[in-house]
Order: structure tokens, then C-alpha cells, then sequence
């Protein structure tokens, strides 16, 4: 009898190591792999904003990403690791679609002032042409002296892109 319970009490020992040792439940990996799916799917559109230089949205979508891959059920996927590498890289990206947007941003609002410079510029030009062919009409001096006051103006209207674009200055 004896010998009986001691061979019970290792057989049981056995399953139970057996048990520990075995693979995830097939629930668990399924599990695993669904969150891990989830969470390549919010990379994905954290990516598609990251290429549209929309930080915001993509810094939303790498949070919720974030929490899917910190569940201890995502980590029985097999792909867990490439997923954190990606959630990573992306993370770094953030700032640099911010600072490239703005550059963007800024170089737009150049090239809209230095249009309307050109025109008040071009506006002034002629109205010296006009002045130097008649200097004495007093119409061509009051014309030449607003388009100087407008031309100094429209340069003076956004100062603060001059200290944000260095370009802009000249």
C-alpha cells in the first residue's frame, strides 16, 4: 500500500510538472494573438498619421498601442517583440513629423508674404517709372510715396517670420 501512494504521489507529481511545463492554453494564445493583432493595427494607423504629419492623432494611436502591448497576454504573442521594436521607432518619430510640420507650416506663410511683397514691390517700381518719366506731376509723387508706405507695410506685416525663417530675412 505504501508503495502504491508513494507511486500516486509521483504520478501526480509528474502531471502536475507536466501540466506547468506544457504549452499556453490554446485560449491564451488566441488570446495573445488577438491583442497582438490589435495592436499592429493601431501601429499601422499610428504610421498612416505619422506619413500625413498628423503627430497628434499618431501619438493617440501609439498610447492605445502602448496599453495593448503592456497586458501580460499580448507577451504570448509571437510577434510581441517586433511590436514593441515598431511601437518604439514610432514613438521616436513623433517629434520629428511635430518639427517638420511646423518647418512646413512656416515655410507656407513665407511664400504667401513674399507674394504679396513681389506685388507691393512690383506696385512701387512702377510708380518710380512713372515718376521719373514725369517728376513734377504731383499724382506720380503721391503714388510712388504709397506704394513705398504699402510695400513697407506688407513687409513689416509678419516680422516674426523673418526671426523663425532665417531665408526670409534676405
Amino acid at each position: 500500500m505504501r508503495r502504491t501512494n508513494s507511486t500516486l504521489a509521483g504520478a501526480v507529481v509528474v502531471a502536475l510538472a507536466v501540466i506547468a511545463c506544457a504549452p499556453k492554453s490554446k485560449h491564451r494564445v488566441s488570446e495573445g494573438e488577438r491583442l497582438a493583432d490589435q495592436a499592429a493595427s493601431l501601429l499601422d494607423e499610428a504610421e498612416r498619421a505619422l506619413n500625413e504629419q498628423n503627430a497628434d492623432g499618431a501619438e493617440w494611436k501609439l498610447r492605445d498601442a502602448h496599453r495593448v502591448l503592456q497586458q501580460p497576454k499580448a507577451a504570448s504573442s509571437p510577434d510581441w517583440g517586433s511590436l514593441v521594436d515598431r511601437h518604439k521607432a514610432l514613438e521616436s518619430r513623433v517629434g520629428e513629423t511635430r518639427a517638420e510640420k511646423a518647418r512646413d507650416e512656416i515655410a507656407q506663410r513665407v511664400a504667401r508674404r513674399r507674394e504679396v511683397i513681389a506685388k507691393s514691390v512690383k506696385a512701387f517700381r512702377l510708380a518710380i517709372t512713372d515718376l521719373e518719366i514725369n517728376p513734377s506731376d504731383r499724382r506720380n509723387i503721391d503714388a510712388a510715396r504709397r506704394a513705398g508706405n504699402q510695400m513697407n507695410a506688407d513687409i513689416d506685416w509678419e516680422k516674426e517670420l523673418q526671426e523663425k525663417d532665417a531665408e526670409f530675412k534676405s
